[in-house]
């Protein structure tokens, strides 16, 4: 049986909180253990709000899947709520729109629960311009139930009650954004501000609804060349796949709006994200404290910076041509998997006809780009992640790696840096910078942008070279790091 805490604001304890004092003799109820827990778990919930804060710490990725419309995922994660409850998501659970919730035969199995407003349809799809909210809540589970005695002198009438309380979560799908999440101009003073002219910190005050944002999700429709039918893209972690589209031409025609629909996932509009302390930590003690900070571990000298310029093999008068995996100066650079089994790299040029991503003035300098080998010709046409493996086991911290590339006037270039656990260590993004199109380029401006990402401590096996909104083509002109 799941209970949520609907009938009571968990961070109201204007009266004050109250332990158990135990003594000699004393009779012990079940009233006196439960207000020893409370206790504990009351302190806890005002420690994390007034000290932690509240939102995601670490992943609960929201992902849709086209070939199961009617549902979401919601991957593993932890988050504290907006009244200090611990929100932890061991596995990945599925959760489906609308009226087909059911109880689970396990009636402490996590699952999503129509409350509040929730969605009513079979899919978000099928209402273009409707956005809803994926959120998150705390919830409590009664397990293991036992018998007991009744009382009185009866010898046959037996009891049944719960043992353990288990905690737990719920999943909904809400029409509103809770108002906790709603972006405001900020009225109280900046951290710099209040140290430098010495001001109290205020309490933050306590939120009215318990839920955590994990994702907007929008209809939307993508804008692609008519001429290409599209290998499958990502949209916020789900994948595309099999979307109509006319014959090949020989030419790069207009674009069009694709005829069927899809669920754009955004995990960071609306997300509360809350910031791992270790993390804050080290960027403080990096930013202001380096001189008194003794570090009694050895530490790598600096450094040269190797530059990967992909000019090499040169492609003569070739357009593009697939190299898998392409390897220089140790390091190696393939095509993420995206569900699709035939995800290769190779080098293109810069020219509208080997490229949708081409930057005037065209030329013959060479750029590496994700592709799929079933259909060479898309080679430089997708926009599939890019993996950076570096030299050995990989480079001790303090390590920065910068790159060029090209991609949609309007879209913003991501590098993500990670350790051979594939723990994330430092992201960088960029937006990119306008420069027009080439001669018979269909669509808006493309552009350049240098994404530089930097990992102060740790280890960092690889790099995730993307674009944001995973909806542009990207092309790498320059892979750097030292």
């Amino acid at each position: 049986m799941i209970k949520t805490l609907d009938d009571q604001i968990c961070c109201d304890d204007k009266s004050g909180l109250e332990r158990v004092r135990y003594f000699p003799r004393q009779l012990l109820t079940a009233d006196d253990m439960r207000a020893e827990q409370e206790y504990l778990r009351q302190r806890q919930r005002r420690f994390n709000r007034f000290v932690i804060g509240w939102g995601v710490a670490c992943g609960l990725e929201v992902v849709f899947d086209p070939k199961r419309p009617n549902e979401v995922r919601v991957c593993p994660g932890y988050a504290i709520g907006p009244w200090g409850d611990e929100i932890y998501v061991p596995e990945a659970v599925t959760v489906e729109f609308g009226g087909r919730f059911t109880d689970p035969e396990d009636p402490c199995e996590p699952s999503p629960r129509a409350m509040g407003r929730p969605w009513r349809g079979a899919s978000p799809l099928s209402s273009a311009g409707l956005t809803i909210y994926v959120a998150i809540r705390y919830a409590e589970c009664l397990v293991r139930p036992v018998r007991t005695t009744a009382p009185g002198c009866g010898c046959d009438e037996t009891a049944c009650e719960y043992s353990r309380v288990r905690d737990s979560f719920e999943i909904d799908f809400l029409r509103a954004l809770p108002t906790s999440h709603v972006r405001t101009k900020p009225t109280a003073p900046s951290l710099c501000q209040t140290l430098k002219e010495r001001q109290l910190i205020a309490c933050p005050p306590c939120p009215q609804e318990p839920w955590v944002v994990l994702a907007t999700l929008r209809p939307g429709r993508s804008r692609v060349p008519i001429d290409r039918p599209d290998p499958g893209r990502l949209i916020g972690g789900g994948l595309v796949l099999d979307r109509p589209r006319p014959e090949i031409g020989a030419a790069e025609g207009p674009l069009i709006e694709a005829s069927a629909p899809e669920l754009i996932v955004d995990c960071f509009t609306d997300r509360r994200q809350l910031a791992n302390l270790s993390l804050v930590q080290q960027q403080v003690v990096d930013c202001c404290c380096k001189e008194a900070v003794v570090d009694p571990g050895p530490r790598p000298g600096p450094r040269d910076p190797v530059t990967v310029d992909f000019e090499t093999p040169s492609l003569g008068g070739e357009l593009k041509r697939i190299i898998n995996p392409y390897v220089s100066n140790g390091v190696t650079f393939t095509a993420e998997s995206a569900g699709f089994g035939d995800e290769v790299v190779g080098l293109v040029i810069n020219n509208v006809a080997a490229t949708s991503s081409c930057v005037p003035p065209e030329s013959a300098t060479q750029f590496l780009a994700a592709g799929r080998s079933g259909t060479p010709e898309f080679l430089g046409a997708t926009w599939l992640k890019l993996r950076a493996t570096l030299p050995g086991t990989g480079l001790q911290a303090p390590v920065t790696v910068s790159v060029e590339m090209q991609t949609g006037g309007s879209s913003t270039g991501r590098v993500q840096l990670f350790d051979a656990s594939d723990t994330l260590l430092a992201t960088g993004t960029q937006q990119a910078t306008p420069m027009g199109k080439c001669p018979t380029a269909q669509g808006g401006d493309r552009g350049r942008a240098t994404v530089t990402a930097t990992v102060a401590t740790g280890k960092v096996a690889y790099a995730i070279i993307d674009e944001v909104s995973q909806g542009f083509i990207f092309i790498v002109d320059k892979f750097t790091f030292q």
